[in-house]
């Protein structure tokens, strides 16, 4: 976990918590890179570099359901202009 600086949110019942709740949550912040939900605990993580937070295969022990979303945010070009975006590949 040395990819950057993880938040945790914890809105009192994790019993209740999805990936969809967690990003959701997650997205509202501008810092936010990546979305780590690990069973129900969500992690809003500001990554330290682009490759501290490059994804690699792990094979997480039975009781470990990780889940992470990477967050995709706008190209701004230095006048301030969105740029157009091209499709993920």
């Amino acid at each position: 976990m040395e990819a950057g600086t993880y938040t945790p949110w914890e809105p009192g019942d994790l019993s209740h918590m999805t990936v969809d709740r967690c990003t959701e949550h997650c997205c509202k912040s501008p810092d936010t890179d990546v979305v780590f939900l690990l069973n129900s605990y969500c992690f809003c993580v500001k990554c330290h570099s682009l490759e501290s937070c490059a994804m690699v295969k792990i094979t997480p022990p039975s009781t470990y359901r990780p889940v992470t979303v990477t967050v995709s945010k706008p190209f701004v070009n230095i006048t301030g202009n969105p740029l157009p975006r091209t499709p993920n590949m």
